[in-house]
């Protein structure tokens, strides 16, 4: 495929000079802008493959994420169409591209966020639109808040499991998930470091009224 090249946007040059991007879209232009996010994806791509030498990544898709960046959305579902994507691929793509605009927005609002809030922001993202986004953003901020999620956030589970909840006297149900959830931000914010403080807290936050 034309992304499995080593050099793409030589590639995408060539295409360009001979007016042969239109036939992916009318509007896809080759511009500065994307051309740097090209050479941003170059590096990012490097920084996870020495961060993650196990974690496999479609390096075509984040690309594919680059060329049609400046597109609207209309147009970018024309594209997918086009390129005869298969259903869930493109409402992946779709998504991780409208995940990435709200993750760059919140993320330059500054101030500081809780790793809890920084997990709920960014859990939602495919690995490719975290990536991605990283290679967008202009501020060194928002790319470090990515990469520690990448790096240390996502790893981070709770002591207690629902073994141990059904141990407290906790039926299985959605109550579960609201409770792993409070630990899980729990963990993340330092509230509770241990297992016993994680069966503590559900004591006192969901069995101490029931």
């Amino acid at each position: 495929s034309l992304f499995a090249e080593a050099e793409p946007v030589k590639v995408l040059r060539r295409m360009a000079d001979f007016d042969l991007l239109r036939f992916i879209h009318p509007a896809l232009r080759l511009t500065p802008a994307s051309t740097r996010l090209f050479e941003g994806l170059r590096e990012t791509l490097a920084w996870h493959r020495i961060q993650f030498p196990e974690e496999a990544i479609q390096r075509w898709y984040l690309y594919l994420m680059a060329l049609l960046d400046s597109l609207a959305d209309d147009a970018l579902r024309e594209v997918c169409a086009r390129l005869c994507m298969p259903g869930r691929l493109s409402d992946r793509f779709i998504q991780d591209r409208a995940c990435v605009q709200e993750t760059l927005a919140a993320l330059a609002r500054g101030g500081h966020v809780q790793p809890s809030a920084v997990y709920a922001l960014l859990h939602p993202a495919s690995l490719g639109g975290l990536l991605f986004a990283m290679t967008k953003t202009t501020r060194g901020e928002s790319r470090r808040v990515i990469a520690h999620y990448l790096s240390d956030i996502r790893k981070v589970r709770p002591g207690v499991t629902g073994r141990d909840l059904q141990a407290l006297g906790i039926p299985p149900g959605p109550r579960f998930r609201q409770i792993l959830d409070r630990l899980l931000a729990a963990r993340l914010d330092g509230e509770v470091q241990t297992p016993e403080q994680e069966r503590a807290l559900v004591q006192r936050e969901f069995l101490a009224t029931s």
